[in-house]
């Protein structure tokens, strides 16, 4: 369970993958590297996550065995569950793009300078939640969103908005299970992701 390239890079952002009950899943790979930091830098959920399905390919529920969930009828085909880094890297990939885009917002520029990428890094390994396991396992621990917002713009790394960012972790995944739960009510056919996400998420912030 080695973590090997491009994973083991100084400067990359390596994360691992947590179960429902925030432990680490087995298939997640481990340090040591051969360098003098740790990895993984950071974890995230990874485990029985919804994801798009290739039509007429048929995938394999290793960690669920016999208990696997069932998705609504019209979205089998289209949707299945799946398990890996693979999941759980693209939950940091979409915080890190939200911080971007509020740093967008916020500064009315798009600046893309190492000092800021930095930050952001910096922001969400800074604000991680540790579950007690050693760095070569966890890095620094689980993401929070939140809290990694508010330390990128505590550490000058955008300007306060002029609206207070007030939710908090429990609030965003509260959001998330919402906008998920509606998102599987959808039919293929009637899939307007785009104008659904923005109605929905406009109704969570009015």
């Amino acid at each position: 369970n080695a973590i090997g390239t491009p994973g083991a890079a100084e400067h990359v952002l390596t994360v691992g993958s947590i179960n429902l009950q925030e432990r680490l899943s087995v298939f997640s790979s481990t340090g040591p590297v051969q360098a003098s930091y740790h990895k993984p830098d950071v974890l995230a959920p990874g485990e029985d996550i919804i994801s798009t399905l290739a039509p007429g390919f048929q995938y394999f529920y290793p960690h669920f065995g016999a208990s696997k969930p069932n998705l609504p009828p019209e979205l089998q085909g289209f949707y299945t569950f799946k398990s890996g880094t693979s999941m759980a890297t693209p939950t940091v990939a979409g915080i890190i793009a939200l911080m971007l885009n509020a740093h967008d917002k916020a500064t009315n520029q798009k600046q893309r300078s190492k000092e800021l990428v930095a930050k952001i890094k910096g922001a969400i390994m800074d604000t991680a939640k540790d579950i007690g396991l050693s760095s070569d396992e966890e890095g620094r621990g689980i993401v929070q969103p939140a809290k990694a917002m508010a330390k990128l713009i505590s550490s000058g790394g955008m300007p306060t908005p002029q609206k207070e960012i007030s939710f908090t972790d429990e609030q965003l995944a509260q959001m998330l299970t919402k906008m998920n739960s509606n998102f599987l009510n959808l039919s293929p056919g009637a899939m307007q992701l785009d104008g659904q996400l923005r109605a929905l998420i406009a109704q969570l912030l009015g």
